[in-house]
């Protein structure tokens, strides 16, 4: 075995060949930093506040959230993407016996080697990926218990296996509990296994002095020395020349490093715990978690409970998303389903 660097997509806070973690409420832009770090990527940018150039490559993202067409595309517009270099996974095809091949969900456990196969392919006709965004990561596990350890650990295990070999980063996108009191890398939605797995975990927040204002912080560097993090802006945008016209967003990187910690930045998160502001979180919450496709009513109110929603305000918010309650047979459990 021989010694050798790391090898980094943006110096010092995200490698390649390594799963890192970005984290944090909704609503406060991560969709919009993984469109930067996208773009960034696609054109061989510059990183936000040392400067430093990237080494160009391909970017693919799985998406269970967010529209290509009227979302992904239009914020990678206005983040300046190269878009020939980026490709969104959208679903796998997979053959039936004697008939066309059926079209299903990404699933971790099970598409890992289809992952890699793409890559292979992009690389061929492309160039080399260089960065795999997963938004959110919680959507893609199957029917795997995003609490159980060891059966994280059995999903995380085969992806980090790619991002080794095809010398990629792969960020995993997820959300926060509600747990107060308690250090903000175990506040990762699921099993502490994400955390761990991860080399990197970023954590983003509110400023509680500037409630416009977005800071992202490591949460966790396993890779890299420098402890600072960033803060950034979401600033609206209207594509040059879209009719009708394509309103979106972006980030707005800050010039200077941020060297607050992420324990006082998290310690006491600068939102609304009002009732609205419940209700909101509860309908993204099953907006997340429904994306990969129906699921048991009792794993529903299992994940949701253990990221701080209470019954009452989880049934109000399946009302006003018209979530769909079914069942496969009359004696079968119930499953509920996005419309």
């Amino acid at each position: 075995m021989q010694a050798k660097p790391i090898n980094w997509l943006w110096p010092g806070r995200i490698a390649r060949g390594k799963l890192s973690i970005l984290v944090g409420n909704a609503g406060l832009g991560k969709s919009q930093v993984c469109a930067s770090l996208a773009a960034i990527t696609s054109k061989g940018g510059f990183w936000p506040v040392d400067r430093s150039e990237a080494f160009q490559g391909a970017v693919v993202i799985l998406s269970a959230e967010d529209d290509p067409e009227d979302t992904i595309r239009p914020r990678l517009e206005a983040a300046g993407a190269d878009l020939e270099h980026i490709y969104i996974l959208h679903a796998i095809q997979v053959p039936e016996n004697g008939s066309e091949a059926t079209r299903r969900g990404f699933n971790l456990a099970v598409d890992s080697v289809r992952l890699a196969a793409l890559m292979n392919e992009i690389k061929a006709k492309d160039m080399p990926v260089s960065l795999v965004i997963i938004d959110p990561i919680s959507a893609y596990l199957g029917d795997a218990d995003s609490h159980n350890n060891a059966e994280v650990r059995a999903i995380l295990a085969p992806l980090q296996t790619v991002a080794a070999q095809q010398s990629a980063a792969i960020l995993g996108v997820s959300h926060l509990t509600k747990a107060q009191g308690v250090d903000a890398l175990l506040r990762l939605q699921g099993s502490v296994a994400f955390g761990a797995a991860a080399r990197a975990v970023w954590g983003v927040t509110k400023d509680k002095d500037n409630p416009q204002r977005r800071l992202m912080l490591p949460l966790k560097n396993n890779l890299g020395t420098d402890i600072s993090g960033f803060a950034y802006t979401l600033q609206s945008l209207v594509l040059e020349g879209s009719d009708p016209p394509i309103g979106t967003s972006y980030v707005m990187w800050e010039s200077d490093k941020v060297t607050q910690s992420a324990d006082e930045a998290f310690s006491s998160p600068a939102r609304d715990h009002s009732e609205q502001s419940a209700l909101d979180d509860a309908k993204e919450f099953l907006r997340s978690y429904l994306a990969g496709g129906m699921r048991k009513v009792s794993d529903v109110d299992k994940e949701a409970r253990s990221a701080g929603h209470s019954h009452t305000t989880l049934r109000r918010a399946k009302a006003e998303l018209r979530i769909k309650a079914c069942q496969d047979d009359f004696h079968g459990p119930w499953y509920w389903k996005l419309p």
